[in-house]
């Protein structure tokens, strides 16, 4: 089953529009660039909770979520500019119809669409890890941030 849907992503690959992959690699290029943004607020959300944490283990495990996330910004700058780098060859195959890379960039698009997934299943979990610590040091903790 798993070979059928390579196959046919490879089919759809060889047939769909440069537009198509164009539209597609623009939406992961927005995609990455929002993920910036909540990098910006999981970092601030962080930080914001951090001072009042008197427990070590809390302290062991929020230290370990900023190393998670500052790992994924890395990993997503990298990715960021492969997707551009991806978008003007893009561009330079649409502007010259009689180019020879089209099944390179056809190859090279359906390993960006991979490392794409891969990048969004990652930012969940980080996601999830930074509200889950959030909220257990706020309940453990019993923080007193709201009076």
């Amino acid at each position: 089953m798993e070979k059928d849907k390579m196959v046919s992503k490879n089919e759809y690959l060889k047939t769909v529009s440069w537009e198509s992959i164009y539209a597609i690699t623009k939406h992961w290029q927005s995609d990455v660039d929002f993920y910036t943004v909540e990098i910006k607020f999981l970092k601030k959300l962080i930080k914001k909770y951090f001072i009042w944490i008197t427990d070590d283990k809390y302290v062991a495990e929020v230290e370990q979520v900023r190393r998670n996330l500052k790992k994924f910004n890395k990993e997503k700058k990298g990715l960021k500019k492969m997707i551009n780098r991806h978008l003007s060859h893009i561009n330079s195959l649409i502007e010259n119809t009689f180019s020879t890379d089209e099944q390179e960039i056809r190859e090279d698009h359906g390993l960006l669409e991979l490392e794409v997934a891969r990048l969004t299943k990652n930012f969940r979990v980080i996601k999830k890890e930074v509200f889950n610590v959030t909220e257990e040091v706020l309940s453990k903790e019993k923080l007193n941030i709201f009076n």
